[in-house]
């Protein structure tokens, strides 16, 4: 999709450029470096979503057996109307989280490598906030309760997320292991044991 969406934007240029300013050639070579840079950025600010759609469908499981393996109470059942209200507010949050790492992005684009540095702690802080989301989805089925719960452990949920960012880091199989070691990383957390 978004390489779909580089190649659009590119054609549209090159028509616009062809079209209209044939005398600025040099701007084609300076547009084209911006889309890729940009195309990088699109990348890598959506990829680690679609990954982790394709792994939330496994950490059901995975709490199931590390609840029989430790010996603790099963979470409840949610039902399937839940289920939908929660994806429904999980896209919501999504979109919420995007276009303010977007806004920041703009905001501190003057600030040079300090704004890695704030990019990286709100990055980690939404990876936080979507673990710890999906690991109380069961206990707080309803997403108001959810919030007041997410709210008290903004803490662990920056330092868990910072974790599952540097994990990140390993190619291919970071995008994978981020996702189940923070959320394992909660499940330890939630039931004090020490591994």
């Amino acid at each position: 999709m978004i390489v779909g969406i580089y190649f659009f934007v590119d054609s549209i240029l090159k028509v616009l450029l062809e079209r209209y300013l044939l005398e600025f050639k040099y701007l084609l070579a300076v547009l084209n470096i911006l889309l890729t840079l940009q195309l990088f950025f699109l990348f890598f600010a959506f990829y680690r979503i679609i990954a982790q759609l394709v792994i939330l469908p496994f950490l059901e499981p995975l709490r199931k057996a590390l609840e029989n393996k430790y010996n603790v109470p099963s979470a409840k059942e949610t039902t399937f109307k839940q289920d939908i209200i929660n994806m429904f507010y999980g896209l919501y949050k999504s979109i919420l989280f995007i276009l303010i790492y977007l806004f920041l992005f703009f905001l501190t684009i003057f600030l040079g490598p300090f704004q890695n540095v704030i990019l990286f702690l709100y990055d980690s802080y939404i990876l936080g906030n979507g673990i710890f989301d999906a690991y109380w989805e069961k206990e707080y089925p309803h997403p108001k309760e959810r919030s007041k719960k997410l709210k008290k452990q903004k803490i662990e949920i920056l330092l868990t997320g910072m974790a599952s960012t540097m994990i990140l880091f390993i190619p291919i199989f970071g995008v994978f292991l981020s996702t189940i070691c923070g959320y394992m990383s909660v499940f330890f957390n939630h039931h004090r044991i020490r591994i």
